[in-house]
């Protein structure tokens, strides 16, 4: 999840249509004030977030 300030209209579109990006993610483009405030936006983007997992289950030797 990324934000910033000035995303314009057609910014988001020229996004939406960039062959270069994985279909399975969605983009959410918030402002700082959506994370701050945590609005409607913030709360859809975290929806669109995967589960995290307890990383204490996880031992380091199976990762190597």
């Amino acid at each position: 999840m990324l934000s910033g300030a000035g995303y314009t209209p057609g910014f988001a579109q020229r996004l939406a249509k960039d062959p270069n990006l994985d279909e399975r993610y969605r983009i959410h483009l918030l402002s700082l004030r959506d994370l701050f405030e945590q609005t409607e936006a913030f709360h859809q983007a975290v929806k669109s977030l995967p589960p995290l997992r307890d990383l204490s289950q996880i031992k380091l030797s199976d990762l190597l």
